[in-house]
């Protein structure tokens, strides 16, 4: 049995105690209390080399053993919830770390620069790994997330020179900006079904990672996710030449952006070519460059082919001649401001995927009398069909197909709004700062309430929202007398940042408390069930 050889004991300034003890075989094991920030020092003879913290420690504060180079060995109990920020900074002995079933945190630079630090078996209660928090750990090998980590945080794992394997596990849904990058002998990865985005650089450099799978077409990838971008020229059946680029070259899941070669501007009818090939393989275009064709004063039509899902911002601005846009089957999102003063468009077809169109999408498209939204569409942007004939022309309340506009025209004191029946979007600012609206009443239609939709309506006293609501956006009914709102959703729905005022009670289902009480936004009201 190992012998005792060195034993002490400390009382912090809020009185708290910690004793610790030293055994002959160089284990040091500490129980009481560990303070939030302060830096323990253990001042003893005897060598250690095994951290033990004992069972009722709870975390492990701020930098309380950073710097402690002797330390080889450390085991942490089921009670400790929280590893602090810089816990283990820079224990540049430390080899093997045993984790307990509990902890839920490894904070913010826990274990940066532990370069000796080989192996970690991470416990399945594990929610949360904060940013640098395995930063240049050079000797770590293999790294499995379990599935209860819903982000892994900036940089967590960058740098980490000899990573070559990381298992992620169904339940992630998020790799943030640079997590992997700088990790030259990362060769496998898997990514599970529930990931939704990878940050931007977040593999970057780490030039061993190649063939990578992803789980669907869906998710988000960030600026060079997986490296720089890659590119080439192509001469379109137009004439006209083109450059592309494509993003994250290395995976199943591409980005292939295009505009006219060198920033040229282009002239006549331009049909965008909706294939490139690069080294050998051939790639579909999906999106139009920001400020690809902007100003080009002597288009006259534009057709884009039906690989395209996303027109970037000011695309397509100034261009003051262009007359007709086919948009294609496939485009989901128009950009801010993608055709703002093309003062002569007046026709254009959207296709059957729009999900989005941006501010001032079509802001003084002056000619332009009609829109055909698919019902796919869920947000107008702000002041899209600001100065259109759709909006100046027409009185009262303007409907596009299921996306109410907006209002033109003077409104009575006293009144009521009820929205037209089969209205599925209420556009982003439709109805800011209007007066005179005391109440609004929606359809069981209605799916999407954009950004500012009612903000500043200062009359505006009731609201009677509809089941069929999934979103209402950030602020649309702030700055409105509104002081009471009914949700009729036993699972809440999405909100956003101050979407009703400050001051109004949320009247939720019997039985709905506790997952109102842990919704984002909603848990910022009053909350009664009713």
């Amino acid at each position: 049995m190992a012998k005792i050889v060195g034993k002490g004991r400390k009382t912090w300034k809020d009185g708290s105690v910690m004793t610790y003890t030293i055994t002959d075989d160089g284990v040091l094991t500490i129980s009481g209390t560990l303070p939030l920030e302060d830096y323990v020092d253990i001042r003893s003879k005897a060598p250690f080399r095994h951290l033990v913290i004992e069972d009722g420690i709870k975390y492990i504060g701020r930098k309380n053993f950073a710097f402690w180079e002797e330390l080889e060995e450390l085991t942490l109990p089921p009670s400790v919830k929280i590893l602090r920020i810089r816990a283990f900074e820079k224990c540049t002995n430390l080899k093997c770390v045993h984790f307990s079933e509990g902890l839920e945190t490894i904070g913010k630079e826990a274990f940066y620069e532990c370069k000796s630090l080989e192996k970690i078996t991470f416990p399945k209660s594990l929610q949360k790994i904060g940013q640098f928090s395995f930063f240049c750990c050079d000797s770590l090998k293999k790294v499995k997330i379990p599935g209860n980590v819903k982000a892994i945080e900036y940089k967590a794992f960058a740098g980490c020179d000899n990573l070559t394997e990381v298992v992620l596990s169904n339940g992630l849904e998020s790799i943030t900006d640079e997590a992997f990058k700088w990790c030259p002998a990362l060769e496998k990865i898997n990514f599970p079904k529930s990931l939704s985005s990878i940050g931007r650089d977040a593999f970057g450099q780490s030039d061993k990672l190649k063939d990578i799978v992803l789980p669907n077409k869906n998710i988000s990838l960030g600026y060079e996710a997986f490296g720089p971008d890659e590119g080439d020229s192509v001469t379109g059946e137009d004439g006209n030449k083109y450059d592309f680029w494509i993003t994250n070259v290395k995976t199943n899941v591409n980005v292939v952006s295009i505009a006219p070669a060198n920033g040229k501007l282009v002239n006549g009818d331009v049909v965008v070519p909706g294939k490139v090939v690069y080294k050998g393989k051939e790639y579909s275009v999906t999106i139009i460059a920001p400020e690809a064709f902007a100003e080009s004063k002597e288009l006259k039509s534009v057709q884009l082919p039906d690989s395209i899902a996303m027109i970037e911002e000011y695309a397509f601005m100034k261009c003051t001649e262009l007359k007709m846009a086919k948009l294609g089957k496939s485009l989901q999102v128009i950009g801010e401001q993608a055709f703002d003063r093309c003062s002569n468009l007046e026709t254009i077809e959207l296709g059957e995927s729009l999900v989005h169109i941006g501010m001032e999408a079509f802001s003084e498209c002056r000619k332009l009398k009609d829109l055909n939204f698919p019902d796919t569409l869920q947000s107008l942007g702000c002041r899209a069909l600001e100065y259109t004939s759709i909006m100046d022309d027409r009185k009262g309340a303007i409907y596009l197909g299921h996306v109410l506009c907006g209002y033109n025209g003077y409104i009575p004191p006293h009144s009521w709004l009820e929205v037209r029946e089969g209205t599925t979007v209420i556009a982003e600012r439709a109805f800011t700062e209007v007066s005179n609206i005391e109440a609004v009443i929606f359809p069981d239609t209605v799916k999407y309430i954009g950004y500012c939709a009612f903000t500043e309506c200062g009359d505006l006293k009731y609201i009677k929202l509809p089941k069929s609501l999934v979103d209402i956006g950030s602020e649309a009914f702030s700055y409105t007398n509104v002081q009471e709102v009914v949700a009729p959703w036993k699972k809440p729905i999405k909100i956003d940042y101050h979407s009703f005022p400050n001051k109004a009670v949320i009247y939720i289902p019997k039985g709905s408390t506790e997952a109102y009480s842990q919704a984002e936004y909603w848990k910022d009201y009053k909350l009664i069930e009713k």
